[in-house]
């Protein structure tokens, strides 16, 4: 249970990083990540969603990796 959780989360987290790095690429933005951008202006915002779209990948990435021997 606890692997699909966080597999969502991941998910969920690249998803909305990327559309809304796409977003912004042309002028618009996602209304409930709006304070960002009015917060901490544009660049920082981007650093963010950036942040967002690795660090959703990394977590995809880990969730699905067998640590395990293969026997």
């Amino acid at each position: 249970m606890q692997k699909s959780l966080l597999t969502l989360t991941g998910f969920l987290l690249f998803i909305i990083g990327f559309l809304a790095v796409c977003l912004s690429l042309i002028g618009g933005q996602l209304t409930y990540l709006k304070w960002l951008k009015d917060l901490l202006g544009p660049l920082t915002t981007m650093i963010i969603y950036f942040c967002m779209i690795v660090v959703g990948l990394v977590l995809g990435i880990l969730v699905k990796t067998n640590y395990g021997k293969n026997n």
